[in-house]
């Protein structure tokens, strides 16, 4: 027997990455293994051709036919090769060759009988050969033309199968097609065969095609367990675990990768997508186990270290995870993604400054990374860098602005500024986004009632409290708000605004030099509390006539008892409102 040849291909496996690995071309049946129907019981030659006994024989072979039984085994010997040589179908040519093989024999060529024999078994080793109907030389003939035959058979398609691995290498999935399609025609339970064009269609997303080979590729191991190598079956339950992955058929590839690290302890791969399947089905420390498995065998994997340091952090396991990290940002530093975990690693693990320091280098290397700026806003709002942290949250919602996240931050950066306005404005965007988030819904009412809009800050803590009741911060908010509505009604000074439930005094806007009344009181439930009136406010005209006192307004407020519309400033920007007194 010739040496087993040996093949490469990339194996396009990954539940996170693809993999690489080698397939051997298999060893060739030996004479032992012949099929049962290629070699049946003895007995000596007969002067009919036994092969055109077999079948209804068109014209030509007639001729043939009667050649030979004329006794023209030469003319007989032409008409069958020639016949042969015509027929594209091979098992009718192995038929026609055999026969022309046995008239060699008779004409005492035997070298060119044995040539023809093994063109024949090349061709269909199974071709049908009565021994009873030849001599016991010419089947000892046939006997080793049938060893060379299969064997040639064997080397070729272990030769088609190298080839067709360059091609896929190359990316020529044609040509590769085609040699695959070679090789199983010549040995069509060649597992390696199989395997590879199981491969072949998993590269080009025939999904159902490839899961059938490899599962076939599994089944060849009960009929050839000498060809179905340990490492040929783990490659075909990787390739088919990733199949079922895909599928969401997380039972069935944890099955099947549990069964290859079984077979190959020793391969991180298998041990990585083990790991994956196992946190799919929620086996949580089971999954964690195999990840550190994989890492111990192949520290340098970096899917298998990324992985590792996602568990770590989920664990809260923040130290593991930030060594880890630490190691991967040293050897790939240009690694955004790495970086943000690296930062997620170190703010977990108590180290802000050096948190921040990995947000800033995942948006330096990716610019457009939300996630970066959306971490690095909230690392340096615990920090106290308002500047900073401010600047992170507003790019944060430029690059995502349907994130609540980023809107929640920026709200936030612009309460602690002082800028009321803007930070109410932030916040109902973010409960806009995502009104089932009670934490927005808090700091909506935190800054209403900064404001003094008594009514929805209590609204917005309610609302608040209905989606996560258990919340002690916003029950006490709640409860200061009670407590600061009672002493707002209680410390209004008396006088004829009391009907309009509003307290003013003189002011100037010291950025734009306009002079108005300020409002420093709001009785909840009152008409200025309807009006939409809030701490704060600077009206600046009644009907269109500025507003020089407060007694002048509240004679004008008197004598309209239908409503005054007043032009007030807030927060910067301009807002009309309809005043009228009960």
């Amino acid at each position: 027997m010739a040496p087993t040849s040996t093949v490469s291909v990339l194996v396009a496996f990954a539940l996170l990455c693809a993999a690489a690995g080698p397939v051997r071309a298999q060893s060739g049946i030996d004479v032992e293994d012949l099929p049962a129907n290629a070699a049946e019981p003895a007995r000596t030659a007969s002067g009919t051709p036994p092969a055109a006994a077999q079948s209804a024989a068109a014209p030509e072979e007639q001729a043939a036919m009667r050649a030979y039984a004329g006794g023209d085994l030469a003319k007989a010997l032409d008409l069958y090769r020639a016949l042969a040589d015509r027929q594209d179908d091979p098992k009718e040519r192995a038929r026609l060759l055999l026969t022309a093989a046995w008239l060699s024999w008779q004409l005492q060529d035997p070298k060119t009988s044995r040539q023809t024999l093994e063109t024949a078994l090349y061709a269909d080793p199974e071709v049908a050969f009565r021994q009873d109907l030849y001599t016991p030389e010419f089947h000892e003939l046939y006997q080793d033309a049938f060893r060379e035959a299969v064997e040639k058979r064997r080397l070729r398609a272990s030769q088609a199968i190298n080839e067709a691995a360059g091609s896929m290498r190359l990316g020529d999935n044609v040509r590769a097609r085609t040699l695959l399609a070679e090789s199983l025609a010549l040995r069509p339970d060649d597992p390696d065969g199989v395997y590879n064009l199981a491969l072949l269609e998993l590269r080009e997303h025939h999904d159902d095609a490839a899961l059938a080979g490899f599962e076939r590729v599994l089944a060849l191991e009960r009929g050839h367990p000498d060809e179905v190598t340990p490492a040929l079956k783990t490659q075909a339950l990787n390739n088919a675990a990733v199949i079922y992955f895909a599928r969401g058929d997380y039972q069935d590839a944890e099955g099947a990768l549990a069964e290859a690290v079984k077979l190959d302890p020793g391969d991180a791969k298998s041990w990585f997508n083990l790991a994956l399947a196992r946190q799919k089905l929620g086996e949580g420390d089971a999954g964690f186990e195999a990840l550190r498995h994989a890492r111990a065998l192949d520290p340098k994997d970096p899917d298998v270290a990324r992985a590792l340091a996602v568990a770590e952090i989920a664990r809260r396991q923040f130290a593991p995870a930030a060594a880890i990290l630490g190691e991967e940002t040293r050897a790939r530093p240009d690694d955004a993604g790495l970086q943000l975990l690296l930062g997620r690693a170190e703010r977990g693990a108590g180290d802000p400054a050096r948190a921040a320091a990995a947000f800033r280098r995942a948006l330096e290397l990716d610019p457009q990374n939300a996630a970066a700026a959306l971490e690095l806003a909230a690392t340096l709002r615990t920090q106290g860098d308002l500047g900073g942290w401010t600047s992170a949250a507003e790019s944060a919602v430029r690059l995502a602005p349907t994130d609540a996240s980023g809107w929640l931050l920026l709200g936030l950066a612009r309460q602690q500024a002082h800028d009321l306005g803007g930070a109410h404005q932030a916040l109902v965007h973010a409960n806009g986004l995502a009104p089932q988030r009670a934490d927005v819904l808090h700091d909506l009412g935190a800054v209403a009632l900064e404001q003094q809009a008594y009514e929805e800050a209590e609204a917005d803590f309610r609302a608040a409290l209905r989606l996560d009741p258990g919340n002690s911060q916003t029950a006490a908010a709640l409860n200061d708000l009670i407590v600061r509505k009672q002493r707002a009604a209680a410390a209004l000074a008396p006088g004829k605004t009391r009907d309009l439930g509003a307290n003013f005094v003189a002011a100037t806007d010291p950025k734009q030099g306009l002079r108005g009344l300020r409002v420093v009181g709001v009785v909840p439930g009152s008409p200025a509390a309807d009006a939409g009136l809030r701490l704060g406010d600077l009206l600046l005209r009644a009907d269109g006539q500025p507003i020089g006192d407060a007694r002048a307004f509240e004679k004008l407020l008197r004598k309209r008892r239908t409503g005054v519309l007043v032009d007030l400033q807030r927060d910067g920007d301009p807002v009309q409102t309809m005043l009228s007194v009960k």
